[in-house]
């Protein structure tokens, strides 16, 4: 780009090849690169940089509300972040008084959107309220203009476990009515945002209207699961329930205790030649 460079722009390198230029000035706002030459070699041209103005607005800077880091926080967890206007130094504008646009790359259930004005500069949004688990970032972009800042990554871990979320599942769902037969019974515990919990440490209880259900395993994984046991000798659908830390958990699930018939494989023969006709011969069949 244009303009002139200005400080110890010639410098000899060290023994290693290497030279540091450390006081260089531009004199001129924009889009610049910097090129190096050395006699006997190509020249080389550093990356494209922009040179901006002190005191001009260039972006945001987002910290909590006393200026630091965001810490890690629980999918649900409330806090408060503050937004400040900075020029291309980091440095302080005051007089941006627009407003801005918050997004997430994670969903957020409060917090999110069009903010009010800024007033000297500064907003400070509160309540923010992260749904999603995993890493975590926030931006905010100008209203009026290509301005944007984000915030430091910070880790977002499941909230508290919630009865009316968390899920029972059976697998299978239909077993052999043999008195002997089983289905695993499985509990995912979820937070309020449907975010499924990663550590036990839970009192979840199960119950079945029918059949025989083992104890209840805590897995260490934010899942429980126990054995259910089939009846004997009628068709019966088992429904299952449970509760987690005493409240009962809104979901249930259902395993079919049935009759089944197993095919006993025989070949074809003369008489029967075609695998058609083996499988429609009632002799091949057990209860």
């Amino acid at each position: 780009g244009s303009g002139s460079l200005s400080g110890t722009t010639v410098q000899a390198t060290d023994s290693r090849g290497k030279v540091l230029f450390n006081n260089l000035v531009l004199n001129q706002t924009g889009d610049k690169e910097l090129a190096a030459s050395v006699a006997g070699f190509a020249p080389a041209v550093s990356n494209m940089f922009t040179v901006q103005s002190a005191g001009v607005f260039t972006s945001f800077r987002i910290t909590d509300t006393g200026g630091n880091s965001i810490t890690d926080k629980q999918a649900g967890e409330s806090f408060g972040i503050k937004i400040q206007a900075v020029d291309g130094n980091g440095q302080p504008v005051t007089d941006f008084n627009g407003g801005a646009i918050i997004t997430s790359n994670k969903e957020l259930a409060a917090g999110g959107g069009m903010t009010d004005s800024f007033s000297n500069g500064i907003l400070v949004v509160d309540p923010v309220i992260v749904r999603g688990t995993g890493s975590a970032r926030l931006k905010v972009q100008s209203i009026s203009g290509a301005e944007t800042g984000y915030s430091n990554s910070f880790q977002v871990s499941p909230g508290a476990a919630d009865a009316d979320h968390s899920l029972i599942t059976a697998t299978p769902d239909v077993i052999l009515n043999d008195g002997s037969s089983q289905a695993t019974i499985t509990v995912q515990l979820q937070d309020a945002y449907g975010n499924n919990l990663t550590q036990g440490g839970h009192a979840v209880l199960l119950s079945s209207t029918k059949g025989t259900l083992g104890n209840v395993t805590d897995n260490g994984d934010g899942t429980y699961s126990a054995s259910l046991t089939s009846t004997t000798g009628t068709l019966d659908i088992a429904r299952i329930t449970g509760t987690l830390d005493g409240n009962p958990i809104a979901d249930h699930a259902q395993v079919v205790f049935a009759d089944f018939y197993t095919w006993t494989s025989s070949a074809p023969s003369f008489w029967y030649p075609t695998s058609a006709q083996v499988w429609n011969q009632a002799g091949n069949w057990d209860v």
